[in-house]
């Protein structure tokens, strides 16, 4: 008899997985950010400061998108604990 993943432990792996993909990508998002940051400060032109304007916005998607990422993962935690306490409290 083959034995099949709970569909709950595959859906928190891929979530895992693209939480480590967004973090990685809002350390590159950061550090890109601080270096717009310092060209605008430095040339004070219209294309620097429109440059730092789309890498914040950029940075702001990447952390949404992961603080929605780990939110989900979250969820799906306490769904498992719910299912696990509800066999176990008489009525």
């Amino acid at each position: 008899m083959q034995q099949h993943p709970d569909p709950t432990d595959v859906a928190m792996e891929r979530l895992r997985s693209r939480i480590a993909l967004a973090r990685r990508r809002l350390a590159d998002a950061d550090r890109i950010l601080a270096e717009r940051w310092q060209v605008m400060l430095a040339c004070e032109t219209p294309s620097a400061d429109n440059a730092y304007r789309l890498a914040r916005d950029q940075e702001a998607q990447v952390r949404k998108a992961l603080e929605d990422l780990e939110a989900s993962l979250g969820r799906l935690v306490l769904e498992r604990e719910a299912g696990t306490f509800k066999g176990s409290i008489p009525a």
